[in-house]
Order: C-alpha cells, then sequence, then structure tokens
C-alpha cells in the first residue's frame, strides 16, 4: 500500500452518502484514523468535498474558509419540512410566475444578507444537532447568520424547474436560499438537487469518487491523485530562517524579520499575513502568521 501520510483528497462525493460517511469509508480505504472533511454537504447532495488525512486535518479550518460555488435546481410551486425534495410537503401552488418575475427575484439576493439555519442542518444548539431535533419534531430559536452571495447565474428555465449557479460565501444554506426564493415568488419553493462544483480552490475537474480513491490505493498510485501538505498551502508565501534562529522555529516560537533571510522587496512594506516557514535547511515546520502589534511572526499551524 502506498504510505503516503498526509495530504488532502478532493472527493466527488455520490448522492446518498453524509460526510461522515465518506470519512469512515476513507478510514478503511487508507488504513488510518485520522482523517476529517472541510465542509459538510448534504447526503443528497453531490460534487466537491476536500477531506484532510493525516497532518493535514490540522488545516481543515483554514482550507473550509473558502468561498463555494454550486449547480442548483430549485422546483417551484411546493414547499417541503427539510427545504428540499426529500421532505414532507408543506404546501403546493399551481400559480408560479414568469422568468422576468423570477430572474428579478433571483438577482435581489446577490449580496450580503442574513440567513436563518433550517431546522434540519448539522448546525448544534445546546450540543444537539438541529436535524436531530426536527426528526423528534422539535423546532426550536434560531439565530440568523450573515452569509453573502456573491453571484447568482440563471442557467435554464423550464417551469416549475429553474437551474442556478450560484457563488456563496462558507455557511451558506442553498436549500434555504431556494426556500427563500419560493417565498418572495408567493408561489414556494424547494430544492430539487444540489452539485458543488468548486470549494475555495479546490474544483470538481480534480476530484475523485471513493471507487476511483479506493482502486489508486490498490494500486499504489495515492501519491498521484492527492495533494501533499506542501501542494496544500504552495499560494503561501515562502519565509526562511537563518540558521542562528533554527532553534527557535524548531520550538515553535515567535519570529522577528530580523530572523529571516532578507524578504524579497521593500522592507518597509507590511510583510504577508500568513506565509510558510521553512528552517535554514528548507526543512518546512508550519504556517506562520504575521502580528502587527507584536511585529513579528507567530506559529499558527505547526507540522514539526
Amino acid at each position: 500500500m502506498d504510505r503516503m501520510e498526509d495530504g488532502l483528497l478532493v472527493i466527488d462525493k455520490e448522492a446518498g452518502w453524509t460526510s461522515h460517511d465518506v470519512v469512515a469509508r476513507l478510514r478503511r480505504i487508507l488504513g488510518m484514523k485520522r482523517i476529517g472533511h472541510t465542509g459538510t454537504l448534504d447526503p443528497m447532495a453531490t460534487g466537491v468535498l476536500p477531506v484532510v488525512f493525516g497532518k493535514a486535518t490540522k488545516l481543515a479550518d483554514l482550507i473550509g474558509e473558502g468561498d463555494k460555488v454550486y449547480e442548483v435546481v430549485l422546483r417551484l410551486g411546493m414547499t417541503t419540512d427539510t427545504q428540499d425534495i426529500t421532505g414532507q410537503l408543506l404546501s403546493a401552488c399551481s400559480l408560479l410566475p414568469d422568468e422576468d418575475r423570477i430572474r428579478e427575484a433571483v438577482q435581489s439576493f446577490i449580496g450580503v444578507q442574513l440567513q436563518l439555519p433550517p431546522m434540519y442542518s448539522a448546525r448544534k444548539i445546546n450540543g444537539k444537532k438541529l436535524y436531530e431535533l426536527a426528526r423528534q419534531g422539535e423546532t426550536v430559536e434560531r439565530h440568523p447568520k450573515e452569509i453573502c452571495i456573491y453571484d447568482i447565474k440563471v442557467r435554464q428555465i423550464g417551469m416549475p424547474l429553474v437551474s442556478m449557479t450560484v457563488t456563496c460565501s462558507k455557511g451558506t444554506y442553498i436549500r434555504t436560499l431556494c426556500h427563500d426564493l419560493g417565498l418572495k415568488l408567493g408561489c414556494g419553493g424547494t430544492m430539487e438537487s444540489l452539485r458543488r462544483v468548486r470549494a475555495g480552490g479546490y474544483r470538481i475537474e480534480e476530484s475523485y469518487t471513493l471507487t476511483q480513491v479506493e482502486k489508486a490505493v490498490e494500486k499504489n498510485l495515492l501519491h498521484d491523485i492527492a495533494l501533499s501538505v506542501g501542494k496544500i498551502l504552495s499560494d503561501y508565501p515562502e519565509r526562511v530562517c537563518l540558521p542562528s534562529a533554527d532553534r527557535l522555529l524548531v520550538n515553535g516560537n515567535s519570529l522577528e524579520r530580523s530572523h529571516l533571510f532578507h524578504e524579497k522587496g521593500n522592507q518597509e512594506e507590511c510583510p504577508e499575513e500568513l506565509v510558510r516557514m521553512f528552517t535554514s535547511e528548507g526543512k518546512f515546520l508550519g504556517l506562520y502568521q504575521w502580528k502587527k502589534e507584536n511585529n513579528r511572526y507567530c506559529p499558527y499551524k505547526m507540522f514539526l
């Protein structure tokens, strides 16, 4: 078996699987326990699910912060308790709006806004997941969360279905967007299908199904489809310690600019916020964050 121990796999999640299911299957395939996903997808949804393993699990929150792009189909004329097609029907309406009104309503949702998390979601309140409470017939008070819809493109309208591409911030519920669009149009709406085509910098074109991952591992080709920690962080600038400061870095101490080899460019410019920190011999040891108030780099994520 290929013994790559740290890295990231861009999984193309199949419908019917929870994000937890994907992690459990990968633990068996890779033969390791330290695995985590970087952003939940509904069981009915498909598409990009970045999964980290080994020391790369330290980067899960960082990777999950990126924007998301979804291809979604909205079904107008009905509402459900789950805000998607898998739920129980709550209402139906045969009077549907025309295309111009639909496009106008869609555009009104672009921008920063407050969104109320749905009851059928993995968000926790008092230690319990909302969907667990919803399945027990309970509804609890939820607080709206600020999200941003950067763009919505209507790809096709074939009533009662509206196909859209949505670019949004982390934490946006596309099911709720569909529900809210239906409310605005006065006919109700629910999510028919959902596919995530991008999560941060990871795209559907570079994703692999679980079956493909399993076959790659069987052939000792995990290195060909997984990204190393260095590759994951390749977009972050590089800083290299002077030999005299190597011990500080190895011990996870903060570093002054004088501890580093001469940085490129104007030395009066503000340093990058997050950088990859290397020893003088070129060994990568972690991400460091520039703290302006301390005038030094401080450990952010260490990979000792």
